[in-house]
């Protein structure tokens, strides 16, 4: 499948300029902590005493160790990402906790001194994906280890974005890797399926260089909660039948949900977002087994891939199985420890880090892995008393608060931070009232550290979108009064915003109030897309303008200009009119310019909706003058990404984005300065952060 001519455009952009960090979006901390700590070597000999290596980055464990290593120790070297991290310091293990030292020194023989043990540094480090990892891998084979354990894979999601000649290497390879898989994928599939590739090619040379080195190593298959954590990304509440499912759901009527949901997956059976929530239903009434299939699907098709699910994990063992690896099956572990094999939140604190009481099970796991692979010394290691791990129930209840608040913005409901909201409020009810007295209380309550600082920042702005959440989970819980006391509060703070005003109708329309009109006009808010003229259709509100149901496999509705309803183009129509744009971008490249806008006008015929056609026509237009025409081109190839929901994906976002940036350029040299500010300002609202153009267009908003 070919890239529209402006989807390549941006891409080259960004390969040719220096980009902020993805991981930190705009967090100065975090830009130093991912491009310039990296450049450090990761232990360094200590100024005071000889011999004694101590890590330098910022966020590492306190392990040390002496170099040349004493005789009889046996050195380990856990490297990879925040799970890794979570496991603590390697101290807590290396000495009082450790069991088995006898049968240590017994295997060791006459090579043990006084002093021989099992010695464990920990250098895991949050953020960090395989390139990274593989970095703080080749320099610790320099310090004697006899084991090496990896925890790769929650972070292996996304191209590098770091300045630097060999950070812009990393990122044409994954545009490589992306554009050749989306051949035959979407695009979706296709970004991930390139990160997929580069992680298991990075995995498979951490292999090799452990191999060479003749170290035994330990990949770790990565678990999840898997069935209280919702995918990471907006819920599709602009399609009808998703939002009459979700309407349902919390009315508990989840069989009337559950018909809802299968509806969506008829027409799209890897949508996350109606796997998960039918997977839900399918759990309050009792069918387990069928739930847990949704879950499965529900996680494998989250687009954030932040999660490990059974792909990742597969591709791990896949890498370790190549080079004659150990595996330590962390995924198997807490399927085991979970009721039906699901985790969730009884044992995570979020989508990927457990609650910490498991880290014996966890550290035992691994040194099992390691004893089954015929590694001498490790098999009966055993991490003290479960005791010294267990974490008091609020502890983990402001963890959970942390990521709530840390999910929170001003343009969408974050479902996973609802989801950890509703968990606190079965367990530390009283730790949400305080959370909503005033932002002073939510900030004295929230771990402020190098992943938190930024967005505590900005508390002011955004504790009324916290509210909104607050007020959301309130009405989740069929709390009304509570949820319309925290609506109005939070737009008493940040009056008429559309988003705490969709929060709001929707309590007063379960209470039976006078919702309807205020509903109806939300549907006028470009910023909430066609979700309020959605939820307004679930509500029973049948003068709603806005996309009717999901389509099913052969049909749907869409809004057309003027707020007239249109069918959606059907599966059939959408992939000819795919083609059809394909084919104008190689007149476009060919030269050909008015055969490629013929076949872009071909293309709108079969998909009115086709954003890329309209994008074509949209540059077309521009190069012959017919400026107007140009503008209602890129107008409505900005606004088509929003109206179907099949265009719901991130790089058709960007696009939107282009489309607008376009349409401020137009409207700028027609003169007309306030509509031309007013479309590049809502484009900022919703704008990716891995737009290549954001910086570009903050800077044409701001010149005279």
């Amino acid at each position: 499948m070919k890239k529209n001519i402006f989807t390549l455009a941006a891409l080259f952009s960004a390969a040719l300029c220096h980009s902020p960090v993805l991981y930190a979006e705009g967090n100065p901390g975090l830009d130093d902590y991912f491009c310039n700590e990296v450049k450090k070597p990761f232990f360094a000999e200590a100024a005071r005493e000889k011999g004694r290596f101590i890590p330098q980055r910022k966020e590492a464990q306190p392990d040390s160790f002496l170099m040349p290593k004493p005789a009889g120790t046996k050195r380990v070297f856990v490297v990879g990402e925040s799970v890794a991290a979570l496991l603590g310091s390697g101290n807590n293990l290396s000495g009082k906790l450790t069991r088995g030292q006898k049968i240590l020194k017994k295997l060791l023989g006459s090579a043990a001194g006084p002093d021989a043990r099992i010695e464990i540094m920990n250098c895991g480090m949050g953020g960090y994906e395989s390139y990274r990892i593989n970095g703080v891998l080749e320099e610790v084979l320099k310090y004697s280890p006899d084991l090496l354990v990896v925890l790769s894979g929650n972070n292996d999601t996304m191209e590098e974005s770091c300045p630097g000649f060999e950070c812009e290497l990393r990122r044409r390879k994954f545009r490589l890797y992306e554009k050749y898989f989306g051949i035959s994928n979407t695009s979706r599939e296709a970004r991930k399926k390139a990160a997929m590739k580069i992680h298991e090619s990075m995995l498979l040379k951490m292999a090799a260089s452990a191999k060479k080195a003749g170290v035994p190593i330990v990949f770790c298959t990565l678990p999840a909660a898997v069935k209280d954590m919702p995918p990471r990304q907006p819920a599709p509440l602009e399609s009808r039948d998703f939002a009459m499912g979700y309407r349902l759901f919390y009315a508990g009527k989840p069989a009337e949900a559950l018909q809802k949901f299968k509806l969506g997956l008829a027409a799209d059976p890897i949508e996350p977002f109606f796997n998960f929530y039918a997977a839900k239903s399918l759990e309050r009434l009792g069918r387990d087994k069928e739930a847990a299939v949704y879950y499965a699907n529900a996680l494998n098709s989250d687009s954030g891939m932040s999660r490990s699910g059974w792909e990742r994990n597969s591709l791990i063992r896949r890498a370790a199985a190549a080079k004659g690896a150990c595996v330590a099956d962390l995924e198997k572990l807490f399927q085991n420890l979970a009721p039906g094999g699901l985790p969730g939140f009884a044992q995570f604190t979020d989508g990927m880090h457990w609650n910490v009481s498991h880290n014996k099970a966890v550290w035992e796991e691994i040194f099992r892995a390691a004893g089954r692979c015929g590694i001498k010394g490790f098999e009966k290691f055993t991490a003290g008393d479960q005791r010294a791990w267990d974490e008091k129930p609020g502890e983990t209840a402001l963890k959970r608060l942390g990521y709530a608040f840390s999910w929170v913005d001003e343009k969408n409901l974050s479902e996973a931070g609802l989801a950890e909201l509703a968990r606190v409020r079965t367990e530390r009810p009283e730790l949400l009232k305080n959370s909503g007295a005033s932002r002073e209380q939510l900030e004295e309550l929230l771990i402020n550290n190098v992943w938190s600082a930024e967005q505590i920042k900005h508390m002011k702005d955004l504790y009324p979108f916290f509210l909104a959440h607050l007020a959301e989970t309130e009405r989740r819980a069929r709390n009304y009064p509570g949820a319309l006391s925290l609506a109005d509060k939070a737009l008493a703070l940040k009056p008429g915003h559309p988003l705490l005003r969709f929060v709001r109708v929707q309590v007063l329309a379960d209470m039976g109030g006078k919702a309807e009109a205020e509903l109806l006009a939300l549907t006028e808010e470009r910023s909430l897309g066609g979700k309020a003229a959605a939820v307004a259709a679930a509500y029973g509100f049948v003068s709603a303008a806005g996309p009717s149901q999901s389509p099913a496999p052969g049909a749907g509705k869409a809004p057309a200009a003027g707020g007239q309803d249109s069918e959606f183009a059907s599966k059939e129509n959408s992939k000819a009119s795919k083609k059809l744009t394909d084919q104008a971008v190689d007149k476009i490249f060919a030269g050909d310019f008015k055969a490629a806008e013929l076949l872009s006008e071909k293309a709108l015929a079969k998909n009115p909706l086709n954003p890329e056609a309209l994008m074509n026509l949209c540059v077309l237009r521009q190069k012959d003058g017919r400026a107007l025409k140009a503008l209602e081109a890129c107008k409505k190839a900005a606004s088509a990404v929003y109206q179907d929901p099949a265009n719901n994906i991130s790089s058709l976002e960007m696009l939107s984005c282009e489309a607008s940036l376009e349409s401020f350029k137009l409207l700028k040299a027609l003169k007309r300065e306030p509509e031309a500010a007013e479309i590049l300002n809502q484009c900022l609202k919703r704008a990716p952060p891995a737009w290549p153009g954001l910086e570009a267009a903050k800077a044409a908003l701001k010149a005279p």
